[in-house]
């Protein structure tokens, strides 16, 4: 959907595809479609006009990041520039999470779990993404929420298929990584939440080059 609007085959004014119209074009879920266009409503690429549809909207200058690089120097500067944001969101989410927050955190953690069990590395990625936008609402400030957006991918690099013990040590140490973090939310220790979130993305840097999977793993 990016792609689209980047090369204005929906163009500023453009009413979009309905949801199940988009989701035949893509080969994928409407599910997956209203996770995308909640994503693409945050960073301001598109709006409801209530009654009318979904419209793309005029953008102005904007930070802009391609969506197709996936060299391991990308993800790595990627990884980057997500400590830079991504830890203090975390210290912000601990000081300012409301209790409606730590469930929908604690409901992702679960997601992932369930995905790491099934071998379904997509689904263990899509979940992945959707906890660190939890993260980001439990900032309240919604800038956290359109700067994760607008990173859409690339905010969770795709894993290198794995088999066997390699996919079950990364999913045990990933489930660590995570519930320190949404713990330390939940309690309110925000320098235990900047901890945690530091650590997941320095070994995340490290662990994740840029295959992508390609489906279920075996």
């Amino acid at each position: 959907m990016i792609e689209q609007l980047d090369q204005g085959i929906w163009s500023p004014g453009d009413r979009l595809p309905t949801l199940h119209q988009i989701a035949a074009t893509f080969g994928c879920s409407a599910g997956v479609v209203r996770e995308a266009i909640a994503r693409l409503i945050a960073a301001g690429r598109i709006e409801i006009r209530h009654g009318l549809g979904t419209f793309v909207r005029a953008q102005g200058i904007s930070f802009a990041l391609p969506q197709d690089q996936r060299a391991e120097a990308d993800i790595a500067d990627m990884m980057e520039l997500r400590l830079a944001v991504e830890v203090e969101m975390a210290g912000l989410a601990a000081e300012r999470r409301s209790a409606a927050d730590i469930a929908h955190l604690r409901h992702w953690l679960t997601m992932i779990d369930a995905a790491a069990t099934a071998r379904d590395g997509l689904a263990a990625v899509a979940a992945d993404r959707s906890l660190h936008a939890a993260i980001a609402t439990a900032s309240a400030n919604p800038y956290f929420e359109r700067f994760l957006a607008l990173l859409g991918e690339l905010a969770v690099p795709p894993m290198a298929a794995q088999e066997g013990e390699a996919w079950s040590r990364e999913a045990k140490a990933l489930a660590a990584e995570h519930l320190a973090i949404v713990e330390a939310i939940a309690r309110g220790d925000r320098e235990a939440a900047r901890s945690a979130t530091r650590r997941h993305l320095r070994r995340g840097a490290r662990a994740r080059p840029a295959a992508l999977f390609t489906g279920t793993l075996q």
